[in-house]
């Protein structure tokens, strides 16, 4: 592979790895395993990774409130579907980066199923993916709504599968109902309405 191309990838994976660990680590995985590949095979293996990377990735951006009007609950594994919610929720200028992360996680699915894929194909799937990713990170990074949440992501564990959910706390008076940002991946628990009281587990309401 080019080294040029080379360099500019790996640097995209780490800027996203400090971000997104998880997708991060299959990236590299991918890009190391590229490095090394020689056969259709390895070459099919490195696209269901990146496509895996995107599931993550898609999982990872995507809360629940985001599609309140969708009646049938989204598969987990649409990342493509999941990545659109998000954009809309973040941006309304969302259409090429939305288009960008298609095509790419399409390729993907292609390339796994491709007898006759060569590298030069998988690299661009990589490239173009690592840097599809990167973008949308940082527009949701840089959104008003992402830098007014108190945390974007876990500080007991890093993981940035958090979601708020409206709770009764027990009053004199009756239930009081309060937010409780939660982390999926650790139990963690912040409740902004409690004085910004945090834990492991179930909060005390």
């Amino acid at each position: 592979m080019d080294s040029i191309l080379a360099v500019a990838v790996e640097q995209l994976i780490q800027g996203l790895e400090q971000w997104n660990a998880n997708v991060g680590r299959k990236l590299h995985l991918a890009s190391s395993q590229l490095d090394a590949a020689n056969s259709v095979e390895e070459y099919q293996q490195i696209g269901i990774i990146v496509r895996e990377a995107w599931i993550e990735f898609g999982q990872s951006i995507f809360k629940p409130m985001m599609a309140t009007e969708v009646r049938t609950k989204l598969s987990p594994s649409d990342a493509k579907r999941l990545v659109e919610y998000a954009l809309q929720y973040y941006t309304v200028d969302y259409e090429y980066l939305l288009k960008t992360a298609k095509d790419s996680f399409d390729l993907a699915n292609r390339i796994q199923h491709d007898v006759n894929v060569r590298s030069e194909l998988v690299w661009q799937l990589l490239a173009g993916a690592t840097l599809s990713m990167t973008l949308i990170g940082h527009l949701i990074i840089q959104s008003a709504l992402y830098k007014n949440r108190p945390y974007y992501k876990c500080p007991n564990c890093g993981g940035l599968k958090l979601e708020a959910t409206t709770e009764g706390m027990l009053d004199s008076d009756g239930p009081i109902p309060v937010e409780v940002l939660r982390c999926a991946d650790c139990e963690w628990y912040y409740v902004e309405d409690l004085g910004g009281m945090s834990g492991i587990g179930q909060p005390p309401l």
